[in-house]
């Protein structure tokens, strides 16, 4: 027991990286699968970490191995058997393997609590699932599999590799080259799969979220062969320049070890700047798709009408510095997508708002959509009239008002006009309900009396409060229907009023005069003609600036509409849809439809009294574009990019701790080197300079490499990696390569690099003294 615990002790480096690597592969499995189930998204994304894991922990087996040559040739000198050898040499990484997986677990699960907390702002109740425990059972069985492959391939050695004191490079097996080809064939399938299997698919298979891990180990094995064979090639160049570039050059075009720390390296740094990427696209996205959800920096849900909306805000911000009423229809598809907002408040009720944004352009734009006509909106709880009779005749009219409440239904207020036969017209009041916050007229329907002869009036005004509803014009909503059979006109109107003659036998229906006029619209791409796929709904407007068709207003009635510009989005109804002008909408237009909502959109500095009337007149809680930003997370998962991001760390650690872990070993031959190179008479400042050349070339082939590798990462396999849901109608997620990125990744693995490579060539003078290697040789 002693003998074996002293064993342990001398090999606690490698026993601790292999300890170390476990616990980091199986805590960022259980904690990344953990948020996973908290966050509701897909836990496939540690696969990266897995694959990394499964390279990484069989190569420090294979070193633990190594480091026991000298117990595996005694034991074949005493007759044991190549079984038994790796029998008796398997206790100690089986039992490193264990532990690191009986630590990794709580401490995954106190990961994946932490970054529920953080990101979900709630905690994570975790309960492992399946898949969780096969992958941390997989890490364990292979991590054994690749200790005892590699000390079967030590115990299988000649014995006098075994017994001898120095390491000797040998060529690769047909084992060893058969996985370096299979790992090159399965990034190539696996770069391909993710393109077929669609854009950021929820669906994705494990072949597909495995490609960034083959991808970097694919572009860590051809920079090995690269570096290999660049420095053969570069051996007869460098024989007339100097020893310290030949040694250097012949080192990088045998030496093993630099072959397995560039190859994790380049990979760790592909999935570390495919990951960071990621992450830093999903978060831009999922802030962009917020701002563009949210419409400005302050968000209030109103309880009543778009017209109720639009007086609320203009009495409780007469100047139009704080307060715009909004509406949205948000459940239809191209043009059927719509957002109304009052536009002439919102360039200064956005402010900066939209700037970081494919919406930009709208706070200039926004003068642009107010049509020549507006709806006139009234309130107050009295409508009056103003009428004179222009004849004698005797007759009574009903005048009927139809209007939008500030409750979003329809009312209707009756008005009788008795004309008495000396001509006085007598009933000028009517109760108007439902419009104490304010609401707009859409029709008025003018008749006779049952009973009664048609009179002759003139209507000169149509007051709630102090605001005159004729005074927007108003005309037939059939001019055909105003005309008597013999063509005279049976109503009148006229700029400010409308009159009716004796010839008003049937009721005649008059519509504001700007339901007629032309809505102009901004545009995003979705909202092309024929976007939508009801052909009653009439021609969408196109994307073709000054193109004219329909659209739907609040109320779902049909308008005809004018392009005034495309942009990349829109806000409130983000990458599919259309804005218009809601004051010059919600003429003539019904109560909202089923799936419409009205906002009030408010600036950051917006006074608290003026939220606090907002909120006794109608709004309902204020949401702030961190709410929104909040909402579209959890809505997309784009919360699962960070736990991303976890895992690219996680990968990083895992490569270093792999490159680090045989240190010693190198060290200890990179002694038995230099001493030998110094009994052949080369000065130590040669030899170091070789050693800097040996680290420099390295280091250029990683970053060469992991540049090459996260560029092509980046373009082939991050749109298609299922980091976020993006709804149909939001703005497309288009990452593109972030040079901080991919710069912290490629310094993290170069500096790595540099580190543990300096760090194994560090040799002193007294143990790289040439009696040193008398002393080995008598020992």
């Amino acid at each position: 027991m002693s003998r074996a615990l002293r064993g342990a002790l001398r090999r606690r480096a490698l026993l601790l990286a292999l300890l170390a690597l476990t616990l980091v592969v199986v805590a960022g499995t259980v904690g990344v699968t953990g948020f996973a189930q908290a966050a509701g998204t897909s836990p496939t994304l540690v696969v990266p970490l897995l694959v990394l894991g499964l390279v990484a922990v069989p190569s420090v087996g294979r070193e633990l191995a190594v480091a026991r040559r000298d117990e595996v040739a005694l034991a074949r000198l005493r007759g044991a058997d190549v079984p038994q050898v790796v029998g008796r040499l398997a206790g100690e990484p089986l039992a490193a393997l264990l532990l690191g997986t009986a630590a990794g677990v709580p401490l995954g699960l106190l990961l994946a609590r932490a970054s529920a907390a953080a990101w979900l702002d709630r905690a994570a109740a975790f309960v492992p699932t399946p898949g969780t425990v096969v992958a941390c059972l997989a890490v364990v069985v292979v991590g054994l599999v690749g200790v005892l492959v590699g000390t079967a391939g030590v115990v299988c050695e000649p014995l006098a590799d075994q017994v001898g004191t120095a390491r000797r490079t040998r060529a690769a097996g047909a084992g060893t080259l058969f996985a370096r080809v299979l790992v090159v064939v399965a990034a190539v399938v696996a770069a391909y799969r993710s393109r077929v299997v669609g854009d950021g698919a929820v669906d994705a298979d494990l072949v597909t979220l495995a490609a960034p891990a083959l991808v970097g180990l694919a572009v860590g094995e051809a920079a090995v062969l690269g570096l290999r064979l660049a420095a053969r090639a570069a051996v007869p160049l460098t024989a007339r320049r100097g020893t310290a570039a030949f040694l250097a050059v012949r080192r990088l075009g045998r030496a093993a070890d630099s072959a397995a720390a560039v190859r994790l390296l380049v990979a760790a740094a592909v999935v570390a700047g495919l990951a960071l990427t990621g992450a830093g696209a999903v978060d831009g996205w999922a802030e962009e798709t917020a701002r563009l959800r949210a419409g400005a920096p302050l968000v209030v849900e109103y309880d009543g009408s778009a017209a109720a909306a639009l007086r609320t805000t203009r009495d409780l911000d007469p100047a139009g510095d704080w307060l715009a009423a909004a509406a949205v229809v948000d459940g239809g598809e191209g043009a059927e997508r719509r957002a109304f907002v009052d536009a002439r408040r919102l360039a200064r009720v956005s402010g900066e708002h939209l700037d970081p944004t494919g919406a930009a352009r709208v706070a200039g734009l926004a003068r642009r959509l107010p049509a020549g006509r507006r709806a006139v909106l009234v309130e107050g709880d009295r409508l009056e009239v103003d009428a004179v009779s222009r004849g004698a005749e005797p007759g009574s009219l009903l005048l009927s008002v139809d209007y939008v409440a500030d409750a979003d239904y329809t009312e209707t207020a009756v008005l009788r006009l008795d004309v008495a036969p000396d001509g006085t017209v007598r009933g000028g009041a009517a109760a108007l309900p439902g419009c104490a916050r304010g609401c707009v007229a859409t029709r008025l329907l003018l008749g006779p009396a049952p009973g009664r002869p048609a009179p002759r009036v003139s209507v000169r005004a149509l007051r709630v409060g102090g605001t005159d509803l004729l005074a927007a014009g108003w005309d037939p909503l059939d001019p055909q229907a105003a005309l008597a059979p013999d063509g005279e006109r049976r109503v009148v109107t006229w700029a400010g009023g409308i009159g009716t003659t004796g010839l008003l036998g049937d009721d005649v229906a008059l519509v504001p005069a700007a339901a007629g006029s032309v809505l102009p619209v901004l545009a995003a791409p979705g909202a092309s003609p024929g976007a939508t796929s009801d052909p009653s709904v009439g021609r969408a407007p196109g994307r073709a600036e000054g193109e004219v068709g329909t659209v739907s207003g609040p109320g779902g009635d049909r308008r005809p509409a004018r392009v005034v510009a495309t942009l990349p989005a829109l806000p409130l109804v983000e990458g599919e849809g259309v804005l218009a002008d809601l004051a010059s909408a919600v003429a003539a237009s019904p109560p909202g439809v089923a799936d419409s909502r009205v906002l009030v959109l408010a600036r950051a500095d917006t006074p608290a009294p003026v939220l606090r009337a907002l909120a006794a007149e109608g709004g309902g809680s204020v949401r702030t574009l961190d709410d929104v930003a909040a909402q579209v997370r959890d809505a997309t998962g784009a919360a699962q990019a960070r736990a991303y991001a976890v895992v690219a760390v996680l990968a990083a650690v895992v490569a270093v701790v792999a490159v680090a872990a045989p240190a010693r070993g190198r060290r200890a031959a990179r002694r038995q080197e230099v001493a030998a190179l110094r009994l052949l008479g080369v000065p130590r400042p040669t030899l170091r300079a070789a050693g800097r050349l040996d680290v420099l070339g390295q280091a250029v082939a990683v970053a060469v490499a992991g540049a090459v590798g996260c560029l092509a990462a980046v373009a082939l396999l991050l749109p298609h990696l299922p980091l976020v849901r993006v709804p149909r109608t939001a703005v497309a997620f288009d990452p593109a390569a972030d040079p901080g990125a991919l710069a912290l990744a490629l310094l993290g693995a170069v500096a790595v690099c540099v580190l543990v490579g300096a760090g194994a060539r560090r040799v002193g003078e007294r143990h790289t003294a040439p009696a040193v290697l008398r002393e080995e040789v008598q020992g």
